[in-house]
């Protein structure tokens, strides 16, 4: 019953991943 917490993790580095990307094109796009 682990496999729940391997989506659920996959789920949160997917966010954060797209989150810095969305950072960094706002930086590249200001400066």
């Amino acid at each position: 019953m682990h496999g729940i917490y391997d989506f659920m993790a996959w789920r949160g580095s997917l966010e954060k991943g797209a989150a810095c990307g969305e950072r960094e094109r706002l930086e590249n796009w200001l400066s």
